[in-house]
């Protein structure tokens, strides 16, 4: 069998059978080619390719790695919610990518609601969780779906799969559409305190300690700014007392390759020293206070470059310092001029050309966007504009 779907609605009779239809509309493959398996519920007879994951007796409830275990498919796609692939053309391309090569662990694509807005990307170099479909033996083999959810998810699992040697295929034409609205996602202090602990099994210490640093300064600010500071602060507060209660716990650290799969710091480092000497660049201004701000801001320091401020004109950094360099917002970050570059740090290829128009009203000289253009393979190069 080719393809299986694991579908978590939450025991919604009508929603199974919505997302079902919706299903079998958007996948070109025949009926025995392809099956469904639901968390919870009860479907009509009508769908026969349909199987509702069983209770198993050690457990009050089966779990989405109880249903991947019962995945007849070579490829799965596990979806949340009411979300489905937008139309046959999306599984074509998803099923061509993962057919092409078999290191190529899994090609994710976008989450967009049914009003057309699209859900921000964590990173480009992550799964997306509920718009990415997955090579079965890649997942079996990385220890299976995580138990969370949110960003920490999708960078354990990305991690998982880049350090036993599977790519992620990002495309920019995988549409996975569904009713939900990234204005209503907030700030959620489970998945944060989730996403720190991440970095502290996977990452090594010295690494670990810096993006605990960095995210629970983004976060905590974008909290305050909700006010929503009380419960954020409280989260990190238990990922910090859970963190020393595993202090004798071994942690799973992954490869050198998989961190820079997902980071990209040899990467950063070479585009960013490349481009200061071919445009006589010395004094720079980051742009945008990105997940991985880290890689630009210790790539400079490498090649030497002196770094004023960070541009962001996000009203929750305001007042805000990142390592030592005030974040800013993009008109105040030149003046008094002096500046021989800008680099752009932002982790979603989508925010990428407003953000060029943004700095390009305040500034004319060279500017680097780390992150690739849109519709462009993940580990494509660093481009300059």
């Amino acid at each position: 069998m080719r393809l299986s779907y694991i579908l978590t609605t939450g025991n919604r009779r009508q929603t199974d059978v919505q997302i079902l239809r919706q299903l079998q509309a958007a996948t070109p493959l025949p009926p025995d080619q392809w099956e469904a398996r639901l968390m919870a519920g009860a479907v009509s007879s009508d769908f026969s390719n349909v199987r509702v994951i069983g209770k198993r007796a050690d457990r009050a409830a089966a779990t989405v790695n109880d249903a991947l275990a019962e995945c007849a498919g070579e490829y799965v796609i596990f979806l949340g919610g009411d979300v489905c692939p937008a139309g046959g053309k999306v599984v074509n391309i998803m099923l061509a990518i993962l057919d092409s090569d078999p290191t190529i662990g899994a090609a994710a694509g976008r989450l967009v609601s049914n009003e057309d807005e699209v859900r921000p990307l964590t990173s480009s170099t992550l799964i997306t969780l509920g718009a990415t479909a997955f090579r079965k033996s890649a997942i079996q083999r990385a220890g299976g779906f995580p138990t969370f959810t949110g960003p920490a998810a999708e960078y354990d699992l990305t991690l998982r799969l880049n350090h036993h040697g599977f790519k992620i295929d990002r495309r920019e034409d995988i549409i996975f559409r569904g009713a939900f609205s990234p204005e209503d996602e907030g700030v959620d202090p489970t998945q944060i305190r989730q996403q720190l602990l991440v970095a502290k099994r996977h990452l090594p210490p010295k690494l670990a300690r810096v993006f605990w640093q960095d995210w629970a300064l983004r976060y905590q600010a974008q909290a305050n700014h909700a006010e929503q500071g009380s419960a954020i602060h409280r989260a990190i507060l238990s990922a910090r007392l859970r963190a020393l209660s595993q202090i004798f716990t071994a942690p799973d650290p992954v490869s050198e390759s998989a961190i820079e799969s997902v980071f990209g710091f040899r990467r950063a480092s070479t585009a960013i020293g490349d481009w200061a000497r071919r445009n006589s660049v010395w004094r720079v201004v980051l742009a945008q206070f990105s997940e991985n701000l880290w890689a630009a801001y210790n790539a400079c320091r490498s090649s030497g470059l002196q770094m004023r401020c960070v541009a962001d004109s996000n009203p929750a950094y305001e007042d805000l310092a990142y390592r030592g360099l005030p974040i800013v917002p993009s008109g105040r970050a030149f003046e008094g001029g002096g500046i021989d570059g800008v680099i752009i740090a932002n982790t979603d290829p989508m925010q990428l050309e407003p953000a060029l128009k943004t700095l390009r009203a305040h500034f004319p000289g060279p500017i680097l966007a780390l992150c690739q253009p849109s519709r462009q393979a993940t580990h494509a190069k660093a481009t300059a504009a």
